[in-house]
């Protein structure tokens, strides 16, 4: 059944490429039967069955022991191996493509904006179980590397400027959290709180405002890139703020002083890069107070502004310490409708969250609260967040562009995906992710169970000497005679996987791409254009691969572009 839902997608696909690529003098048919037959148009679907599968095996075949099995991740041995042992060999040897070449990621002269290859990579990572129950953990008291994934800390640990870290912890207490209950994260530890009701959104870009709160006097000057980071500004509502607004880019929002009836004059918000928001001028004056004393932590859930401050007093566990929540299943994520979750649900189009929505939910918490760096000198801490099943919901360890804000974001970062993934941050401290046999036992057991471990990242910063990480987009081509204007039409799909198997993310794509060529070649179809094949990489941390392409080849004339990424 799987075969025949296959092949109908992929005829469909056909029928649309055939009815733009190939001349009126060639006439390929399907003929349809009744839709319980088989349509067999004379793709050969076996060969992508089988290529399917040898992209899944990447993760088994690409990685030694020890190695962390990264799948087709982006810059990884198994990205390497996908390109070597499988997408050139096919294309060049099995297909008979033309000009199979791999095209280098790496930086393109006169695009300063744009590190393509800049990312922070988890090196190593281990856990260690110490149980004293009677029921003790079933395997190894090492936890395997392939049940977990570790997203590694977007800023730098406290007293350096340094992104290359190690994080450890040792006989850590394991303690449950609902990491999607209402804010504040640090209220379950204090009761330091204001909260402004009297607030009005002035630009939304995102309903998501958290960070730490940062007074800027109308004298003060603007706040450099790297300052901005996890912050929201607090302002007068005067002329000399509105260059601060217009070049506040990177923060995550803006607060406006509200001075009483006449409100918002001075300033206009309509092109802000990031939302911005007013308060009430006596809101306004007790925050500043409490900014002479204090950092001072801003979030919203329902439409009101809660500040929460003295973040480190309060109840701290005495030793080093593990936060640990489950995924909800899609099931249960529809009956969760408070909160910030259902903000991101609806920002992004969805009339009840899903899994994606919570997971963007949870790390917006932990991304932003630049706090949880300040107690690291005194407590070493992690997260583990795992999934209902025995599968994970999982998400890149990346940083974004390290320059100036991509200018095909076109200072507008309205996709919540993108706004989180654009300000070039993870996590504030490590976050590990593992499936339900694990953390499951680390639940039910936590009160008997300790864990000892470490994660070690690197970051690779690209120049424009040397590419942070290795990787390339594969391409190959079918050319004609005179083709239209030299025009180009693209069948393209990425090939990389973050940390896993990725039949559906996207092996079935790319597998399905060479189905096309392959089709094209054993029947000698000629297209109307010519022709080209690519297979991009680095989508998940951005749709690098895609980007590196479109802005190296920008004297193509590209007259259509098919991506068959899901």
């Amino acid at each position: 059944m799987k075969k025949k839902i296959i092949c109908i997608f992929i005829c469909m696909l056909l029928i649309n490429t055939i009815i733009i690529f190939l001349p009126r003098d060639i006439n390929v048919m399907a003929e349809d039967t009744s839709e319980d037959e088989y349509i067999d148009i004379g793709i050969d679907d076996e060969y992508i069955w089988r290529i399917l599968g040898d992209l899944c095996n990447v993760t088994y075949d690409a990685y030694d022991e020890n190695d962390i099995p990264k799948g087709r991740s982006f810059g990884s041995k198994g990205e390497h191996y996908t390109v070597d042992k499988i997408l050139f060999p096919e294309m060049q040897d099995h297909i008979g493509l033309e000009d199979v070449n791999q095209e280098q990621i790496k930086h393109i002269d006169g695009i300063d904006t744009k590190y393509y290859t800049t990312i922070i990579n988890m090196t190593d990572f281990q856990l260690i179980i110490n149980n004293a129950s009677d029921t003790p953990y079933p395997y190894n008291k090492y936890m395997p590397k392939e049940e977990m994934f570790v997203l590694p800390c977007g800023f730098p640990p406290e007293g350096t400027e340094e992104l290359t870290a190690n994080f450890t912890f040792s006989d850590a207490d394991i303690i449950p959290k609902n990491m999607t209950e209402i804010w504040p994260f640090a209220g379950s530890f204090n009761d330091y709180h204001f909260n402004s009701t009297d607030v009005e959104c002035l630009r939304c870009v995102s309903p998501i405002i958290v960070g730490n709160v940062t007074y800027l006097n109308p004298e003060d000057s603007i706040p450099s890139l790297e300052e901005q980071y996890g912050r929201v500004y607090l302002l007068e509502d005067t002329s000399s703020s509105q260059e601060k607004l217009d070049n506040i880019n990177r923060a995550m929002a803006s607060i406006v002083i509200d001075s009483g009836a006449r409100g918002i004059e001075y300033v206009d918000t309509s092109e802000c890069a990031n939302s911005v928001v007013s308060i009430n001028e006596s809101d306004s004056d007790i925050l500043k107070g409490l900014l002479e004393n204090c950092t001072v932590l801003v979030d919203n859930v329902t439409g009101n502004l809660t500040f929460t401050y003295n973040l480190n007093e309060g109840w701290w566990p005495s030793s080093d310490f593990i936060f640990i929540d489950r995924l909800p299943d899609h099931y249960e994520l529809w009956d969760m409708t408070d909160g910030l979750i259902k903000l991101v649900a609806l920002t992004n189009g969805h009339d009840k969250p899903n899994i994606a929505d919570y997971i963007i939910c949870f790390m917006f918490k932990s991304a932003y609260c630049r706090w949880l760096n300040d107690i690291r000198p005194y407590k070493n801490f992690g997260i583990f967040i795992y999934d209902s099943y025995d599968y994970h919901f999982m998400l890149s360890p990346m940083h974004f562009w390290d320059t100036e804000p991509p200018s095909f974001f076109d200072g507008q970062l309205e996709d919540y995906f993108f706004a989180y993934f654009g300000l070039g941050n993870t996590g504030a401290i490590p976050i590990f992710t593992m499936n339900y046999s694990v953390g499951n036992f680390l639940n039910v057991n936590k009160d008997d169970t300790t864990v000892t471990g470490y994660a070690n990242q690197v970051y690779q910063e690209e120049t424009p000497e040397n590419p942070g990480v290795e990787a390339y987009n594969v391409i190959g081509n079918i050319t004609i005679e005179n083709s239209p204007d030299n025009a180009i039409a693209i069948i393209s799909n990425r090939y990389d996987g973050m940390w896993g198997q990725t039949p559906g993310d996207s092996g079935v794509g790319t597998a399905i791409v060479l189905g096309i060529a392959k089709y094209f070649k054993d029947y000698n179809i000629l297209p109307k254009y010519d022709l080209t094949f690519l297979f991009t990489t680095a989508e998940e941390y951005g749709c690098r691969g895609m980007y590196h392409y479109n802005d190296s080849h920008q004297n193509d004339n590209i007259k259509y572009w098919f991506i068959l990424d899901q």
